[in-house]
């Protein structure tokens, strides 16, 4: 697992959300997305429209991954 390989994460089908979890003094977003046949996970924030700080990627856990799945599948069904 390597940095160089979340931009193929942003090119897929992701779900992304606003991490509340804590103030960390800036806007951070959680991803979940495939990646080499898994489903990741990817902390980041924006610094400019075309800038994007990784903070970790990662394996998603079993909770993270039924989110995934979920909401896909819920965005299956809206088409």
């Amino acid at each position: 697992l390597d940095f160089a390989d979340a931009p193929e994460m942003f090119a897929g089908e992701m779900v992304i959300a606003l991490d509340r979890r804590l103030d960390y003094g800036e806007a951070r977003f959680i991803g979940f997305g495939p990646l080499k046949g898994r489903v990741m996970a990817i902390i980041f924030s924006r610094r400019m429209p075309d800038l994007i700080r990784i903070i970790p990627l990662r394996k998603a856990n079993q909770r993270e991954q039924r989110r995934y799945e979920q909401a896909v599948t819920d965005r299956l069904g809206q088409n």
